[in-house]
C-alpha cells in the first residue's frame, strides 16, 4: 500500500531502477517505493525507513537521530554511511549582510539581506545607525526595509554603520555538506556583524543612455594652408560585455586640398585630445572624477577612452559634465609652438 500523503506533489523519481517503483516526492521530501519510505535529509543524505513502522513519526517530530531502524545512504553515491552522532559544537553565524539602496527617487531606503547558517528560527535586533533599532524574525534568509532621514547635497552622501545582532530562537541540529556528525547549536546562542549604507543624493539631470557630442568645427589658417580640426565625445551604454560602458574621445584635423577636405598628417603637426569631468555611479550619486588625454604627432586623428568597468550615468549640466577638449599642435623649426583648440565640448 503506497503511503498517503495530501501534499504529494510532482518531483524527480529516486534511484530506484525499477521504473514500475519510482513515484513522486511530498512537501516533506518522502517518497515510498514497495514498503519502504525513503526521506531526504539535510547535505545530501537520505533515510530508509519501513513504511509500516511508526518510525516516520519519530523521524519528523525528533529529526533523523532516531536509533533503531533506520538506515542512511549518502544520495550521491547510493551507499550506506555510519549514523551521524550528536555533538554540541555550535559555528552558528551570519553568512553575509548586504544593505542595497533603493533608486531614486527612493534613494534614502534600504534594504538590508541578511543570511544565517545553519537554517533554524533567528531573532534578529538591527541598530541602524541613525537612532532607530528593531527587531525582525526569521530563518536563513531575511530581508528588511529602512528609509533614512537625511537631505544631502547632489553628488554627496551620508554613512552610517549599521549593526546586526543574530540571536537562535530555538535549539537547531544539522549536519555540515560531506559529513556525518550532526552538529546542535543551544538556543540562545548568537552572531554579531556590521555594515556600512552609503545613502547618496542623485545630481540633477542625471541620465543614462548612449549620445554622441560633435564639438563646432573649427576652421583656421596655418603654414599658408587652410586647415578644419574637429572632435566629438561618446557615451556607450552598451552592456555585451561587463566592461563595454565606455566614453570616448575623439580628435580629427583635415586639410583643404583639391578643393575638398582631407584628413591630414606630417611629423611637424601634433593633435592632442582630453575628456575629462565626472562620471557617476550608484544610480547618478556618486561622482567620479577622470581625465584621459592623448598626444601624437603624425596622426591624422587620435582617439581616448574611459572604460569605468561598471554600470555608470552621466549628466550635461556644469559643472559635473563630461567633456572633451580638442588641440592641435604646429611646431615651428625654431620649437615654437602654434595651438588651435576647441574646448569644453559637453557630452549632451
Amino acid at each position: 500500500m503506497d503511503y498517503e500523503d495530501p501534499d504529494y506533489k510532482r518531483g524527480l523519481p529516486f534511484f530506484v531502477e525499477n521504473d514500475d517503483w519510482a513515484t513522486i516526492l511530498n512537501t516533506q521530501h518522502e517518497v515510498q517505493v514497495k514498503d519502504t519510505i525513503y526521506k531526504l535529509a539535510d547535505a545530501g543524505f537520505m533515510v530508509a525507513i519501513p513504511a509500516e513502522s511508526e518510525l516516520l513519526a519519530r523521524v519528523r517530530e525528533e529529526g533523523f537521530l532516531v536509533q533503531d531502524g533506520v538506515v542512511w545512504y549518502d544520495f550521491d553515491t547510493r551507499e550506506v554511511i555510519p549514523r551521524p552522532s550528536r555533538t554540541q559544537s555550535c559555528p552558528f553565524k551570519i553568512l553575509y549582510l548586504t544593505p542595497k539602496v533603493s533608486s531614486p527617487p527612493n534613494y534614502r531606503e534600504v534594504k538590508l539581506s541578511i543570511a544565517t547558517y545553519p537554517t533554524c528560527a533567528v531573532y534578529f535586533n538591527i541598530d541602524w545607525g541613525d537612532g532607530f533599532t528593531e527587531t525582525a524574525n526569521g530563518s536563513a534568509l531575511k530581508t528588511v526595509t529602512h528609509t533614512y532621514n537625511t537631505n544631502p547635497a547632489p553628488g554627496n552622501c551620508t554613512n552610517y554603520q549599521i549593526k546586526v545582532r543574530a540571536t537562535l530562537a530555538t535549539s537547531c541540529s544539522y549536519i555540515d555538506p560531506g559529513q556525518t556528525t550532526v552538529q546542535t547549536c543551544p538556543i540562545g546562542t548568537t552572531d554579531n556583524m556590521e555594515t556600512q549604507a552609503n545613502i547618496c543624493a542623485p545630481v540633477p539631470e542625471c541620465v543614462e543612455y548612449s549620445t554622441t557630442a560633435f564639438a563646432q568645427p573649427l576652421d583656421f589658417q596655418e603654414w599658408g594652408g587652410r586647415y578644419l580640426l574637429e572632435g566629438k565625445i561618446w557615451a556607450d551604454m552598451a552592456e555585451v560585455w561587463f566592461d563595454n560602458r565606455k566614453i570616448k574621445g575623439y580628435t580629427y584635423l583635415h586639410k583643404w586640398l583639391n578643393n575638398r577636405w582631407k584628413q591630414y598628417r606630417t611629423h611637424s603637426i601634433h593633435l592632442g585630445i582630453i575628456i575629462g569631468g565626472n562620471y557617476y555611479s550608484n544610480q547618478c550619486t556618486t561622482p567620479n572624477p577622470f581625465e584621459e588625454n592623448d598626444f601624437h604627432s603624425n596622426r591624422d586623428d587620435i582617439d581616448v577612452v574611459k572604460r569605468p568597468g561598471q554600470r555608470f550615468q552621466w549628466t550635461p549640466r556644469p559643472p559635473n559634465h563630461a567633456y572633451s577638449s580638442h588641440f592641435v599642435n604646429f611646431v615651428n623649426a625654431d620649437g615654437s609652438v602654434l595651438t588651435h583648440q576647441i574646448t569644453n565640448n559637453v557630452l549632451r
